[in-house]
């Protein structure tokens, strides 16, 4: 047939309501599927080219890309100290639960609490890593909390590069010194950058 097909406004006045929502549905089904395909295609041209690019490392960016991201993983991101969930942020008290699991933990000092919510909140009130001064339980300056965990993450980033190779060290704080550059400025001084 060469007639053009009908419009979705012709077609809603032609059918009854219940057709017409399982056009729609039908639809709606179709277009979450297409795009569904487009994303999972996107994602498996962007897994293969970095497969491709892994692949053209020789063996010291291998292992200033493997230091990168133990760095990035391991040292400077905050996790449940049990279950090793990362969490970027948080709002609110630094007795903090666990989406994963159910430790209660500090944010402050990282030490897990058990699974009880007034452990954290008794530790907290205490922690030994809480700078004089700060609230019983809030963090207040962003930037004075941000500041105090650098304090506290620094010993074991210090630690970490000091058993890296000379290169990769080198190689390493390059790549990351944008990175380190505001909260962890002295351990850059330490290592010459």
């Amino acid at each position: 047939c060469a007639a053009a097909p009908f419009s979705d406004s012709e077609l809603g006045q032609t059918v009854s309501a219940a057709v017409f929502d399982s056009y729609v549905k039908g639809r709606m089904r179709l277009l979450e599927s297409s795009v569904r395909e487009e994303m999972e295609e996107e994602a498996e041209r962007r897994i293969q080219a970095e497969l491709q690019r892994l692949r053209t490392l020789d063996e010291g960016q291998r292992k200033v890309l493997a230091a990168r991201k133990h760095v990035e993983e391991e040292i400077l991101t905050s996790k449940c100290p049990r279950c090793r969930t990362a969490f970027l942020d948080f709002e609110g008290c630094c007795a903090l639960k666990c989406s994963r699991c159910p430790c209660n933990f500090c944010a402050w000092c990282g030490e897990d609490c058990s699974n009880s919510s007034q452990e954290a909140h008794q530790h907290v009130a205490r922690c030994a890593a809480k700078p004089p001064g700060a609230d019983v339980y809030y963090p207040g300056d962003r930037s004075e909390f941000h500041s105090k965990q650098a304090k506290h993450r620094a010993p074991k980033l210090e630690s970490y590069l000091r058993g890296l190779d000379n290169g990769t060290r080198a190689a390493l704080l390059r790549e990351l010194q944008g990175t380190l550059r505001e909260l962890y400025s002295h351990v850059l001084r330490v290592f010459g950058v």
